[in-house]
């Protein structure tokens, strides 16, 4: 179903209304207050719209979030009306974060620090540990703490918005799911410190296990016969590099763990060996890698093949990864050089020419 922003005051006034007029007991109560919770919840956000639905999943999958599309597990919307609420919060605050990517800058090298920014579940399969840190890193990642923050804080206010309505059953049942707010607050603290702990205890020997299978990765990439002691971790990278004759997406995926400038220079030095394209955009975009001005350039020469470059073509197809500002210098930057370039081919064609020229009329002299 498709939720629609709207005005705060009057979502809380018909989420009250509904509160006071029909019986949680129903089903369809329950999903009409989801509704207008995630109507507050993108008003809040600045978000025009989402999609939102109910499905049958495991135990202890609350919810997801895809694209445009929130997922709710039913199983617990008759089990915890304040868990789906916050659960709705929590991943309408992932689509605005995939809404707002962070973006890079020339010359700017961004670090990577644990608790990493976004988890990605593939890396368990790549690293293969059997250790407790694969919990550790999803729960302490920086998207999952503002996604679980700010679920408690909106969900927080939308109940004292519900009591200022002062009906005597709605302000009884946000006093309630105050408490109950009030004990997942105490939760979170003491879950997170627990986590971010074993995860930084960890983080040593993840970055030098990511570090490993990069390198192994390029190794392999250059024709070397390369062994995978892990069975999943090769399944994987013979799939996409069969999609796209590029392991680019698995590189992306391990460069979140580390980017040491000498791991970064071999990666590029390879791909621009092989002319591995997918992999050089991948490198040019990652908001973990920082490669040099010089070095953009010279991927941009090779996946143009020395046409020129408008800024829309740019931000949509090779840029994407880099500010506004970023992106038109370096597209001004590249139309320079191929000019340049394309100025001293012209005049080294018109020196040989003449030459020949030259040449041409010795021969007919003589």
């Amino acid at each position: 179903m498709e939720i629609l922003s709207d005005n705060k005051h009057e979502i809380v006034e018909k989420f009250v209304k509904i509160l006071d007029t029909k019986s949680l007991i129903f089903k369809s109560t329950r999903i009409a207050l989801c509704y207008l919770f995630a109507q507050y919840c993108l008003s809040d956000l600045n978000i025009e719209q989402c999609f939102m639905n109910f499905e049958k999943k495991i135990k202890g999958n609350y919810g997801s979030f895809l694209g445009d599309t929130i997922s709710l597990n039913t199983m617990y919307l008759k089990k915890d009306l304040s868990l789906m609420l916050n659960t709705i919060a929590h991943e309408i605050r992932h689509k605005k974060q995939s809404d707002n990517p962070k973006l890079k800058k020339i010359n700017q090298k961004n670090i990577i620090t644990y608790p990493i920014e976004h988890y990605n579940p593939l890396i368990l399969f790549f690293l293969n540990d059997e250790t407790s840190w694969n919990h550790s890193m999803y729960f302490c990642s920086k998207r999952e703490k503002d996604a679980r923050e700010y679920a408690l804080e909106i969900f927080e206010k939308f109940l004292i918005d519900v009591k200022l309505q002062n009906t005597a059953f709605s302000t009884a049942w946000a006093n309630k799911m105050l408490e109950k707010n009030d004990i997942f607050k105490n939760r979170e603290k003491e879950s997170y410190n627990t986590e971010l702990k074993n995860i930084t205890d960890l983080s040593e020997k993840i970055k030098k296990d990511a570090s490993n299978l990069i390198n192994k990765l390029i190794d392999k990439s250059l024709g070397e016969k390369i062994p995978f002691s892990n069975n999943i971790f090769e399944y994987y990278t013979k799939n996409t590099m069969k999609e796209k004759n590029s392991f680019a997406k698995t590189y992306s995926i391990l460069l979140n763990y580390v980017n040491s400038d000498e791991i970064c220079q071999k990666l590029y030095d390879a791909s621009i060996k092989i002319k591995d394209v997918d992999t050089l955009s991948m490198m040019v975009n990652h908001y973990y890698v920082n490669l040099s001005e010089q070095q953009i350039l010279k991927f941009l020469f090779l996946v143009l093949e020395k046409r020129s470059l408008n800024y829309f073509d740019a931000k949509q197809y090779f840029l994407f990864g880099f500010d506004n500002e970023n992106i038109v210098y370096l597209t001004k930057k590249y139309n320079e050089e191929l000019e340049k370039y394309s100025s001293n081919n012209n005049q080294k064609k018109d020196e040989f020419k003449q030459k020949d020229d030259k040449n041409n009329e010795n021969n007919l002299n003589f």
